[in-house]
């Protein structure tokens, strides 16, 4: 099976919380971490951990964050063969607290809409041999994913 995944993704700044602090409410926190995120690129990388032969095509910026999503893929086993660096673009990023006793979570979040222009370029032939597409969105490169996966257009 081979599994292409189109999408956003970010690095998700992760804090545990005893609660989520009210405005101008500071709290510690119990616990830190720094990892990949963004849904598709999430569920390709849990594919990738199960086995699956998997593609990611996405656009980070030419920043740390970006070489750290870059990085990270590449590590999972993910193909990155097809992924766009776009100079001087910051990638995206979020912040994540999680309520420890309710899982509850507060996210904000950085996002440079050019991504979506970017990711309207990408190319995406490697969808043609996928058995399966993972899209997020309804933005102009999942729709032509779609069409493409569904053979309705030609490169």
């Amino acid at each position: 099976m081979f599994v292409v995944g189109l999408g956003y993704c970010c690095v998700d700044f992760i804090g545990l919380v005893p609660r989520i602090p009210s405005i101008d409410e500071s709290v510690r926190m119990l616990e830190s971490t720094k990892q990949g995120g963004g849904v598709v690129a999430t569920a390709i990388v849990t594919l990738a951990r199960l086995g699956v032969k998997t593609c990611f095509l996405g656009c980070v910026g030419d920043d740390e964050n970006g070489r750290f999503i870059i990085s990270d893929l590449k590590n999972e086993g993910v193909n990155i063969s097809k992924m766009v660096i776009v100079p001087n673009l910051r990638t995206s990023f979020s912040y994540i607290l999680i309520d420890k006793s309710t899982g509850k979570r507060t996210i904000a979040y950085y996002y440079d809409s050019l991504l979506l222009e970017y990711l309207a370029k990408i190319d995406m032939k490697l969808i043609k041999e996928a058995d399966i597409l993972h899209i997020d969105g309804a933005h102009e490169a999942s729709i032509r994913a779609a069409k493409i996966a569904k053979k309705q257009e030609s490169l």
